[in-house]
């Protein structure tokens, strides 16, 4: 059933985004360099629950159409937590992704992302140390909401849910398969 729905997905996805590819070349600027549809940006994260969880999320990206992008980019993740008071986990995930956002208007977006995470946990229970070396899928569908600040650059507020987020898994980093997000962009 998830891969017919993921099938199914992204097959809109590339359906809509290669119509708005077509209709858009015949209106194209033949002068546009490139360059100019690169787009930076990322987020930064912190947050305190019983630890620390720090994020760092950069991407670069090319404006297919200017309507529909698609990218790459990098997720580090830093967790600390104590459980108890002699129960503690700390560790960093390090994963590559890919992504694309489909601006239905110039504000709101529809976007898909999946990235494959590497991290190595150092749990402590009872002063004694296990390190875990883990890996995970992630594959978030979702959509954002930009507001654009002056020419080029804009704030994107997102909300994503990871299809692949598997709530029995006991040595997952996330706690929610929802992830909201607030990203800057600079490439408009």
């Amino acid at each position: 059933m998830l891969k017919k729905l993921t099938l199914i997905v992204i097959g809109l996805i590339l359906c809509v985004a290669s119509a708005d590819a077509q209709r858009r070349s015949t209106t194209k600027d033949k002068d546009e360099k490139w360059t100019e549809r690169i787009v930076f940006g990322g987020g930064i994260g912190v947050g305190y629950t019983n630890g620390w969880n720090i994020n760092v999320t950069p991407n670069v990206g090319y404006k297919i159409t200017d309507r529909f992008w698609a990218g790459i980019g990098v997720d580090y993740y830093y967790v600390s937590f104590r459980l108890n008071s002699n129960n503690k986990d700390r560790f960093s995930v390090v994963g590559p992704k890919t992504y694309a956002l489909y601006y239905i208007t110039p504000e709101i977006n529809l976007g898909t992302e999946f990235a494959h995470y590497f991290y190595t946990r150092n749990i402590i229970t009872n002063g004694i140390s296990q390190k875990i070396k883990e890996e995970q899928d992630s594959w978030l569908l979702g959509g954002g909401y930009t507001q654009r600040l002056g020419g080029r650059a804009g704030i994107r507020l997102e909300l994503y849910y990871d299809v692949l987020y598997d709530e029995t898994d006991q040595i997952r980093f996330r706690n929610s398969a929802f992830v909201p997000r607030i990203n800057i962009v600079y490439g408009f």
